[in-house]
C-alpha cells in the first residue's frame, strides 16, 4: 500500500509538467494498473526507484523492492504478449510508457551513480524504446484517438511535426527561457557545416537529418520555455536514422560527435525530471575521453565541453 499510495500522491506529479500528461501518470495508468498485474508491477517499481532516490538511507531495501517488481511486471508482461488482445492495448502501451522510466533511472540504481558504460547503455536504452516503439506501432491510429493521446506528441519528432517552428517568427527564436544554453543553434549550425565538410555524400543526408531534427528540437524546447517535456528531448532518439544506430556502439567519432551535442539536450532535462539525472554528463565525458587524440575534432567539441566545462 506505501508504494502505490506513493505513487499516485507523489510520484506521479512529479514525471510530468503538462496537466493532461500528468493526469495520465495519475489517473489513468494507475487505472490500467488495476485492470493489469503487470502494469501495476511497474507502477510499484517506479515508486520503490522514486523512493530510494528520496531517501538513501533506505535506499538498499526500495531498490530491492524496486527489482522485485519490476522482474515480476516483465515477467507478466512477456507472457501477456505472447496472447496479446486488441482489448488490452491500454494497459500494453501504460507498461510500455513506464518502462521507459525504468530505463532511464539506470544511473540512480547504481550504487555509486556511474554507468559501467554510458555509450553502450544509451544506445541500449535507445534500441528499448525504437523496440516499443515498433511493437505499439498498430496501436497507434487507437492511442491517437484516446485519453493516452497526449503521450504520442512528446515522444518523437518527424518531419511533418510542428513545422510551424520553423516559419517566422519562430524560425529566430530563442532559448534565453529554457534550460538549452543560448547559443545553441549556432552551434547546430557549425555542427551541419561540419558535416558538409566531412562525410561522404552517400552518408550526408543522414547526418544532416540528424541534425535538421536536433535543430528543430531545440524550437521545440524555445516553444516550450522552461516547460519542455522527457519525451520532447527522447523523440530524437526515435528520429536517428536506422543506419546510423551501430556507429553508436562501435563509437564512430561522427556519430560520437553527434551523440555530445545531444547529451546537451539530456541535461536540459535535469532540473525538471529527476529521474533523467546521471546521463549527460556521463554519456558526453566517455566521448571527449574517446576523442581526446583526435585533433581534428577538437574543434566541433569544443561546444559541448564547454557546457559540461567541469569536464577536464
Amino acid at each position: 500500500m506505501e508504494l502505490i499510495h506513493h505513487y499516485t500522491t507523489t510520484t506521479a506529479t512529479t514525471l510530468s509538467i503538462r496537466k493532461d500528461m500528468a493526469h495520465l501518470w495519475q489517473v489513468t495508468i494507475p487505472r490500467e494498473g488495476y485492470r493489469n498485474p503487470f502494469v501495476l508491477h511497474s507502477i510499484l517499481a517506479m515508486s520503490a526507484v522514486h523512493q530510494a532516490y528520496l531517501r538513501p538511507t533506505n535506499r538498499k531495501m526500495y531498490l530491492q523492492l524496486y527489482n522485485y517488481h519490476s522482474t515480476l511486471g516483465s515477467e507478466q508482461f512477456r507472457s501477456t504478449l505472447e496472447d496479446a488482445r486488441p482489448e488490452n492495448w491500454m494497459g500494453l502501451f501504460s507498461f510500455a510508457a513506464l518502462i521507459t522510466l525504468h530505463a532511464f533511472t539506470l544511473p540512480l540504481r547504481l550504487n555509486d551513480q556511474k554507468l559501467p558504460g554510458p555509450l553502450l547503455n544509451l544506445f541500449e536504452v535507445t534500441t528499448l524504446l525504437r523496440g516499443m516503439e515498433t511493437m505499439l506501432s498498430p496501436m497507434l491510429p487507437l492511442i491517437s484517438r484516446s485519453e493516452f493521446a497526449p503521450f504520442i506528441y512528446g515522444v518523437r519528432l518527424s518531419d511533418s511535426d510542428d513545422l510551424s517552428v520553423r516559419q517566422p517568427p519562430y524560425s529566430h527564436c530563442s532559448l534565453d527561457n529554457s534550460h538549452l544554453p543560448s547559443d545553441t543553434l549556432d552551434a547546430l549550425e557549425g555542427l551541419r557545416h561540419f558535416f558538409s565538410d566531412r562525410i561522404s555524400q552517400h552518408s550526408l543526408p543522414l547526418y544532416q537529418s540528424a541534425v535538421d531534427h536536433m535543430d528543430h528540437l531545440a524550437r521545440l524546447i524555445a516553444l516550450a520555455g522552461l516547460n519542455s517535456e522527457t519525451g520532447t528531448v527522447l523523440g530524437w532518439l526515435f528520429s536517428l536514422p536506422e543506419r546510423l544506430l551501430p556507429d553508436i556502439r562501435d563509437r564512430s567519432p561522427e556519430v560520437l560527435i553527434l551523440v555530445a551535442y545531444f547529451s546537451v539536450f539530456l541535461r536540459s532535462l535535469e532540473k525538471n525530471f529527476w529521474y533523467s539525472r546521471g546521463w549527460a554528463k556521463q554519456v558526453c565525458e566517455q566521448i571527449l575521453a574517446q576523442l581526446s587524440h583526435l585533433p581534428q575534432f577538437l574543434e566541433v567539441l569544443r561546444w559541448p565541453r564547454r557546457v559540461f566545462s567541469d569536464i577536464t
